[in-house]
C-alpha cells in the first residue's frame, strides 16, 4: 500500500508574517483532497497487474492449456479491463461477475462465455446491460478457460486496479 503523508498546519503557521502556504493546504482539504492523496506511480500498478496475470497463466498451463490459448484468453481478459475503463464495456463488468461467482466457477466460466459469445458476433443483452460487438480477431469466438475459485478472486483483485493508470 501506499504510505500515508502527514501535514500539520499550526495556528502559528496561520498567524505568520506569509500563511499564504498553510492556508492553501487548508483550502485544499476541503476544496480538492484528492490532490491530497499519496500517488501511485503508473509503473507499480502496471507491476502488480502483470504479477497478478503471470500468475493465472502459470496456473493455467500447468493444468495442461497452451500457452498460445492461454495468451489469447488473458488478452481478452486485459482488452475487457481497458475496455471498461474507456466506456466501452460497461464499468466494473469483469469484476463484477468475477465477485458474483467468485465461490461457482462453472458459472463464472459460463457467464464469461456468454459475454464474450456477445462481443464476438452480434453484441446484446448481458443481463441487463446492452453489450457491443468487437470486431477484429481478439473475439474470434466466445472459447473461455476454465478458471479455479482463487484465480476468479486474483481477477478481483485485477479488477480493482485503476486501469487508467496502467501502461
Amino acid at each position: 500500500g501506499l504510505t500515508p503523508v502527514v501535514k500539520t498546519v499550526t495556528l502559528d503557521d496561520l498567524a505568520a508574517d506569509d500563511p499564504s502556504a498553510a492556508l492553501a493546504l487548508l483550502r485544499d482539504v476541503f476544496t480538492a483532497p484528492e490532490e491530497l492523496r499519496p500517488r501511485i506511480e503508473p509503473a507499480q500498478i502496471t507491476e502488480k497487474a502483470a504479477r497478478h496475470f503471470a500468475e493465472i497463466a502459470q496456473s493455467l498451463r500447468s493444468r495442461g492449456h497452451a500457452p498460445e490459448a492461454v495468451a489469447h484468453f488473458l488478452d481478452r481478459i486485459l482488452f475487457c479491463l481497458f475496455a471498461e475503463d474507456a466506456r466501452l464495456l460497461p464499468k466494473g463488468l469483469l469484476s463484477r461477475l468475477a465477485e458474483a461467482s467468485k465461490g461457482h466457477p462453472d458459472v463464472f466460466t459460463r457467464s464469461l462465455t456468454e459475454l464474450f459469445a456477445k462481443m464476438s458476433k452480434d453484441g446484446g443483452l448481458f443481463g441487463t446491460e446492452e453489450i457491443d460487438w468487437f470486431n477484429g480477431g481478439l473475439f474470434d469466438s466466445d472459447e473461455v478457460l476454465p478458471l479455479t475459485g482463487p484465480e476468479i478472486g486474483t481477477l478481483v483483485e485485477v479488477g480493482r486496479l485503476n486501469w487508467a493508470l496502467i501502461e
